[in-house]
């Protein structure tokens, strides 16, 4: 299990350490061997007339022991910790210090105020940052264990709870929806298209154009669900 670190009233707060391991140990020695298999079968495939790529193959297939064998260790590693750090960047880091939390994934960083954060909780795997008027400052995926997440912020004086007191107030999103504010449809339409494409940076900006009109939107696969940030 992960522990939070603390340190003069810091804590930061990763995914679990077999999580990190598996992609910074695991993914290169998959990537290594992964091709190093296909340095073995290179010969057979390219001997095959219906086989793909059979120039690619014939090619590997050419090149001369003991540099064959080392440059496919070097590709798949390497591979592999692109991966790895491509899975880094996705992963959510968050800080706890002073009054405001730091939270960084997919290459954005966003600081929340304390005097924004009124109640946190875990929503499925989503830690999710919800504000005194019903906003959600924050909602990002996760890897963290609940209790970790629950230890880390309470120590820091904020109020957890078992689960989003919101949950049942979010209507699935289709075109035309009833009860959006004006404008709000077109982009959630935007934002589905955003998603079906896997643009999370577009995603995430539009996630921000609907919260500044009052709509808080989460995400299951590739279906969006919505509720008003306010009460009433």
């Amino acid at each position: 299990m992960a522990a939070p670190g603390t340190g003069d009233g810091r804590t930061v707060v990763t995914d679990p350490l077999r999580d990190r391991l598996l992609m910074w140990i695991g993914l290169p020695i998959l990537g290594a061997l992964a091709v190093w298999v296909l340095k073995l079968i290179a010969g057979w495939v390219a001997g095959l007339s219906w086989a793909p790529f059979q120039g690619a193959f014939r090619l590997a297939a050419d090149v001369p022991e003991p540099v064959a064998t080392l440059a496919a260790f070097a590709l798949g590693a390497a591979g592999g910790l692109v991966l790895a750090y491509l899975g880094h960047v996705e992963s959510l880091v968050l800080t706890l210090e002073g009054d405001a939390v730091e939270a960084a994934k997919d290459g954005r960083r966003r600081t929340i105020g304390r005097h924004e954060i009124d109640r946190v909780c875990l929503s499925g795997k989503e830690l999710v940052l919800l504000s005194p008027d019903g906003a959600e400052p924050l909602r990002a995926r996760t890897e963290t264990k609940a209790d970790v997440l629950a230890d880390a912020f309470r120590a820091h004086g904020y109020t957890w709870v078992d689960a989003d007191p919101y949950a049942a107030r979010f209507a699935r999103w289709v075109d035309g929806a009833e009860g959006l504010p004006p404008g709000a449809n077109a982009i959630l339409k935007a934002r589905q298209k955003a998603r079906d494409k896997d643009d999370k940076d577009d995603s995430a900006e539009l996630r921000d154009e609907l919260a500044k009109l009052g709509v808080v939107v989460r995400d299951e696969k590739k279906r969006q669900y919505w509720r008003p940030a306010k009460e009433g």
